[in-house]
């Protein structure tokens, strides 16, 4: 779990694999629960204007991935994948804004490591669903091993959602290898 209010639920999944080649294949999935209800949100929950939204959330990606230290390690025509990554499983809320996690091989190399961009609630009020801006009186009583009566425990959110954990489905297939004997 990496953020917990009376409003939201967010956990991270690291998932890891390795299939015979030089490194293994890592990347970061995430959830992002209504914690009164324990609805899995999606991005259409969040944002009252999508497209818009995706526009500003690409340029707080540009603006991180461009700089020290994950210039270096940009693939090439990675600006035409930027509005790929904002995508339904690698999105979370926690007390500053929307945090978006770009995984290796989608914008940077393996080297680079999986990034996660921190866009403001300041920069999203205008296209984001009020119910889910987080006020400061939140943020101040927000943690990540919530107690409150009110919020649903991590294992009853999954009891009583309809969602399914699975694989991350941006991270590049990995093709089966022959290794000969």
């Amino acid at each position: 779990m990496v953020y917990a209010s009376t409003r939201i639920l967010s956990i991270e999944a690291q998932n890891y694999q390795w299939q015979g080649t030089p490194h293994p294949n890592t990347w970061t999935s995430s959830y992002c629960f209504d914690a009164s209800t324990g609805k899995l949100l999606s991005l259409s929950d969040i944002f009252t204007d999508k497209a818009e939204a995706g526009k500003i959330v690409e340029e707080h990606i540009l603006k991180k991935i461009t700089e020290d230290p994950y210039k270096d390690g940009l693939m090439e025509d990675y600006e035409s994948f930027v509005p790929d990554v904002l995508t339904e499983d690698v999105f979370y809320l926690n007390d500053k804004g929307l945090v978006v996690i770009c995984n290796p091989y989608i914008l940077t190399t393996y080297a680079a490591g999986i990034i996660e961009i921190e866009v403001p609630y300041d920069a999203l009020k205008d296209v984001m669903n009020e119910k889910y801006i987080l006020s400061f009186n939140e943020k101040k009583g927000a943690s990540s091993n919530s107690r409150r009566k009110n919020i649903l425990s991590p294992s009853q959110i999954f009891r009583e959602s309809t969602c399914s954990l699975s694989t991350h489905s941006r991270v590049p297939s990995l093709h089966s290898v022959s290794v000969p004997s």
